[in-house]
């Protein structure tokens, strides 16, 4: 799935947009519970190697 279709789809069923709150990580997106906030996703980059595979890409 790519980013855009994952924020639409967020859209839609959950009613959220993303909030991009750093600076220095400009295409970092969380969505926020509308009833208090909290964050219930996040989308950002990750080396592969971070999650256990064996590649290096993203």
């Amino acid at each position: 799935m790519k980013k855009n279709d994952l924020i639409e789809y967020i859209r839609t069923n959950y009613g959220s947009v993303p909030d991009y709150p750093w600076i220095k990580y400009p295409d970092y997106a969380v969505f926020r519970h509308r009833g208090n906030a909290k964050w219930f996703a996040i989308i950002m980059s990750v080396s592969a190697d971070k999650i256990g595979a064996e590649t290096q890409r993203k």
